[in-house]
């Protein structure tokens, strides 16, 4: 699939003919969509951003973040959002805006319960992501950050079980 081309573009009318063919048929389509979707085009570390930042968003179900939470997020090594993008230490607030600025994305002044600051509210990223992303690709990377969120959590309930029985 050529950059740029979304898997609306490429999906959607076989999608149409699955739904009329039965369930069966959409989970099968599903599953072929995502084997050829998912990573079969390079991505540059905007786009990784771009995907990074709304994952956090639904994984989180957060409606706006700050810059300044997206970078503490991603920068903890412990936490399933561990970006992609963010590799580089020299990641700030105006390099992530400058990333995202070619996706008609900026940040804006927002309040967050009793805080003022520069952040993106999750409904700044549907129109980029659906023209430069895939839909496998961004319903994959939700799901694995899920999944890592998931067990990350299990694991400290047994750290704090295994606490309590040491003491």
């Amino acid at each position: 699939m050529p950059y740029g081309v979304s898997n609306t573009d490429t999906f959607d009318p076989l999608y149409v003919i699955a739904r009329l063919a039965g369930q069966e048929w959409e989970q099968k389509l599903d599953a072929a969509a995502l084997a050829l979707a998912s990573g079969s085009q390079p991505r540059s570390s905007a786009a990784e951003l771009l995907l990074d930042i709304y994952c956090v968003f639904t994984v989180t179900r957060q409606k706006r973040m700050f810059t300044r939470d997206l970078l503490e997020i991603f920068r903890d090594e412990r936490c399933a959002f561990a970006s992609l993008a963010l590799k580089y230490s020299e990641m700030d607030e105006y390099r992530i805006a400058q990333m995202l600025r070619p996706y008609g994305i900026k940040s804006t002044t927002l309040r967050v319960k009793a805080q003022l600051g520069k952040g993106y509210a999750v409904e700044d990223f549907g129109d980029a992501l659906a023209r430069y992303l895939p839909k496998a690709d961004v319903e994959a990377r939700i799901q694995q950050m899920e999944q890592e969120k998931k067990l990350l959590l299990e694991a400290d309930a047994e750290l704090q079980a295994l606490r309590r029985r040491s003491e």
